[in-house]
């Protein structure tokens, strides 16, 4: 029986520290839950009611977070809902008073100290919007950390919504996001002694790379290749690897099945793929298990939040992580969907305190799940249905899916939400909605990080446009193609 993956507080602090480019910068101090700064630290502190009290002053330094959530995962449903209740509480009180953006949102948010929020409450907060997280900018940060939770750092969104943001998260939030990736390694039994392939964006021209261990606790040799290289390379070097793991977005593996078809050969080890970022089809998932015999489990998260929903060891459907955020599925008058009914994903980060973002609107739509036969009280969503993508086609004929890192470029330049249309295998079109028109230079510059995104010195034309409306159904496609 392969050994569980898990990760505790020590071992993330090794790991972060032998990570850290800078030695005595504050990437290197210990990681702590709370209460583990000295007396003279002025910075405030926040409770985090999933974990248990903390005992003689030591905090949480060895604490090992996945085998608690272990714990929790078997507590009602009830129960769990209760606590995030709490802490949403906590994170209210706490936006209100060091979130410029917050004081003026929550002014009318009465939650006494200790508290927590009940279900009318919570529902009665505004949600938050993609569009109202763009026009905050940093008024929506917290502009002081709660001890233990330092330092923090900015992420862009990946490039699946078409409406960027930048957003702050903390080592403390990284920490949890981790110990819910180790829980789905210990849910389906994955050897931490085994290889792993992934495939995503790389940065710079990096066409693969090639490290010792792919997960807390594990040995196995990690190998991750670019998302820009052509799926018939993609799929030699699978091979040539031979991974008992895989992740990557559904649109790769359907090509890379597709790939084995032709060829009349398929990876000789791999036991369990892991998908992210897209829609996956229940169809994707029949096709893996019958010509690869290979299960395929889903990863549901953005960079703004983190992981979301995992899917269940025993179910084709997601289990929401509910220790570290709340997920409310909704229809169009905010009320909250019965199982098997179609509504918008909105989200409450528990645990990232530099930018809360409470009752926060992804963009993304969703079925609301039934309670699970399997025992677990975590919430369930049957299926995620708001995320698409079309392959850009090259010259050659071949079919690359990137996921586009233009984002954080594109945001500095003022704009607001974007889509590529690929006309022909020279040209695409992009519609911006901008504060302004960009000048000759920042469209070059856009135009030349498209064409190293894409692997090819496609012609960009640039159309402005007030709104860019979303398809029948509520989806939005980011990428459109008149050539599939």
């Amino acid at each position: 029986m392969p050994r569980n993956v898990g990760i505790s507080m020590h071992d993330q602090e090794k790991r972060n520290k032998a990570n850290s480019s800078t030695p005595g910068s504050e990437r290197d101090k210990p990681m702590t839950l709370s209460g583990h700064l000295p007396q003279r630290s002025t910075a405030p502190v926040v409770t985090n009611h999933f974990l248990p009290p903390i005992k003689g002053g030591r905090g949480l330094a060895r604490f090992d977070l996945a085998e608690h959530l272990a714990q929790t995962e078997r507590w009602g449903y009830e129960s769990l809902v209760a606590l995030q209740l709490r802490q949403a509480a906590e994170l209210v009180r706490y936006a209100q008073k060091f979130s410029p953006l917050y004081k003026e949102r929550l002014a009318g948010v009465a939650v006494a100290p200790g508290s927590g929020l009940t279900p009318e409450e919570y529902a009665a907060i505004a949600v938050l919007t993609r569009e109202e997280v763009q026009n905050a900018k940093s008024l929506l940060f917290a502009t002081q950390l709660p001890r233990g939770h330092g330092p923090a750092f900015e992420v862009y969104t990946s490039g699946s919504s078409g409406q960027p943001v930048r957003v702050k998260s903390t080592k403390y939030s990284s920490f949890f996001n981790a110990a819910v990736t180790s829980r789905g390694h210990r849910w389906f039994a994955r050897d931490p002694a085994g290889a792993n392939v992934t495939i995503r964006v790389l940065s710079g021209d990096t066409p693969r790379v090639k490290n010792k261990g792919w997960a807390a606790d594990s040995s196995g040799p990690s190998h991750v290749y670019s998302n820009r290289i052509p799926v018939n390379q993609l799929f030699d070097w699978l091979l040539h690897d031979d991974p008992h793991y895989l992740q990557c977005h559904p649109s790769i593996l359907q090509e890379l099945i597709h790939r084995s078809l032709h060829v009349g050969v398929k990876p000789a080890r791999l036991r369990d793929v892991r998908t992210m970022g897209e829609i996956l089809e229940p169809g994707l998932r029949a096709l893996c298990q019958r010509e690869w015999a290979v299960p395929v489990r889903d990863n549901y998260s953005c960079e703004e939040v983190g992981t979301l929903a995992l899917t269940c060891p025993e179910q084709d459907h997601l289990h929401i992580q509910s220790e570290r955020v709340l997920v409310e599925i909704l229809d169009d008058e905010n009320r909250v969907c019965a199982p098997g009914e179609i509504g918008r994903v909105v989200v409450t980060g528990l645990v990232n305190y530099a930018t809360p973002l409470i009752r926060y609107e992804m963009g993304d739509r969703a079925i609301a799940g039934a309670p699970c036969p399997c025992g677990r009280g975590l919430g369930v969503i049957e299926r995620i249905i708001g995320r698409e993508r079309l392959p850009v086609i090259l010259p050659s004929g071949a079919r690359l899916f990137p996921v586009l890192d233009a984002e954080p470029l594109l945001l500095k330049s003022g704009v607001r939400q974007y889509q590529l249309m690929q006309t022909s295998v020279e040209e695409i079109e992009l519609k911006l909605v901008a504060d302004q028109p960009l000048s000759k230079p920042e469209e070059a510059s856009v135009s030349v990080h498209l064409q190293r995104n894409f692997g090819h010195p496609f012609r960009f034309k640039f159309f402005y446009v007030d709104e860019i409306p979303r398809e029948p159904g509520g989806k939005f496609q980011i990428f459109k193609s008149e050539l599939v």
